[in-house]
C-alpha cells in the first residue's frame, strides 16, 4: 500500500449508493494483492462516484494527506457541515446539496489535483488509480478521466 502524495489541492469522491458490483469487487480484490495500481475506466468512474468536496491547504506539506483523512471523517462533528469554508491554513468547498455525508471509507477516491494523482482508499492505506481510457497512461502520466458523452453513460 502507498501513502498519499503531498499535494496541496484535493478533491474527494464518494461511491454512489448504487456502485456497480464489478467495480466494487475489483476494489476489494486489489486490496488483497501486491498490484500497485487499480485500473478504472472513465465510464465506471462517472457512473459510480459523486464529487463531495474540494480542499485547498494553501501550501504543500507532508501533513496534508493526514489532515485530508481526518477532515473527511465524522468524529465529533458532521464533517461536511463543520469544515466548510475558509480556515487559517486551508479551505473546504462542498460539492453537494446535502448538509451531511458519511465518512470516507474503503473504495472512495481522493484526487491530488496538485500532482494529478488519483488514489482509492484501501482497508490499509491507498492505491493509485490509472485510467484505462487515456493514451497518456501508457507513458505513466496520470491524467484525469475524460467525461463520457451522455450516450455512453446510458
Amino acid at each position: 500500500m502507498s501513502a498519499l502524495s503531498d499535494g496541496s489541492k484535493w478533491t474527494v469522491f464518494h461511491q454512489s449508493d448504487t456502485i456497480d458490483d464489478s467495480v466494487k469487487r475489483r476494489i476489494d480484490n486489489s486490496a488483497k494483492t501486491d498490484v500497485e495500481a487499480l485500473l478504472m475506466s472513465a465510464i465506471e468512474f462517472y457512473c459510480n462516484y459523486n464529487k463531495v468536496a474540494t480542499f485547498d491547504f494553501n501550501s504543500r506539506t507532508t501533513l496534508n494527506h493526514q489532515m485530508l483523512w481526518r477532515l473527511t471523517n465524522n468524529v465529533d462533528e458532521v464533517w461536511l457541515k463543520e469544515f466548510e469554508g475558509q480556515h487559517d491554513n486551508w479551505t473546504m468547498d462542498k460539492h453537494t446539496e446535502e448538509n451531511a455525508c458519511r465518512s470516507s471509507m474503503v473504495g472512495d477516491i481522493f484526487q491530488d489535483k496538485t500532482n494529478m494523482i488519483w488514489w482509492v482508499i484501501q482497508p490499509m492505506g491507498f492505491k493509485r488509480i490509472f485510467w484505462l481510457d487515456n493514451e497518456e497512461e501508457k507513458s505513466g502520466y496520470n491524467v484525469s478521466p475524460q467525461k463520457p458523452s451522455e450516450d455512453e453513460l446510458q
